[in-house]
Parts: structure tokens; sequence; C-alpha cells
């Protein structure tokens, strides 16, 4: 397990999934946001923002560091139109 209160801007990171359940997949990217507040329907949400490509079956995947340390749990995606 990692720490990701040590995260930092620019950090290379790694989301592992099942990409439209054709198998275990593996994106590269980095931290944008090492700590993000999101507030929605009156709660606080405490995540990663990361620029990375997630696509779809990769939710609830693994979110590692260069030394394949688990510092999170893709959870969502907001993409462009």
């Amino acid at each position: 397990m990692g720490d990701s209160s040590t995260l930092k801007s620019g950090q290379k990171v790694f989301a592992i999934g099942n990409m439209n359940s054709y198998g275990l997949s593996i994106s590269q990217g980095v931290i944008g946001i090492p700590l993000l507040n999101l507030k929605t329907d009156d709660k606080d949400y405490y995540v990663i923002q990361a620029a990375i490509t997630i696509a779809a079956g990769n939710s609830g995947g693994a979110l590692i560091d260069e030394s394949a340390n688990l510092i999170g749990i893709t959870s969502f995606r907001i993409k462009d139109n």
C-alpha cells in the first residue's frame, strides 16, 4: 500500500482495469491535483485527479505509483464531449 498524502503533481501513475471486458489493461498518466475536494449533494469527496485514459470497465481497478504501490481506486471519469 502506498501513501496518497505524499503524491505530487506530475508524478507518473498507472490505472489497471478490465477495459470494456476485454481483459487486463493498463494506462499511464500523471497526477494533476494530488488531493481535490469535490462537493456534491452536500457531501465532500476527497479524490486524486489524474490526467490518464480511463476506459469503461476500469472503475474499481487499482491506481498505482511507479513502485507498484496502491494509491487509489479508480471510481469515475470526466470526459470531454
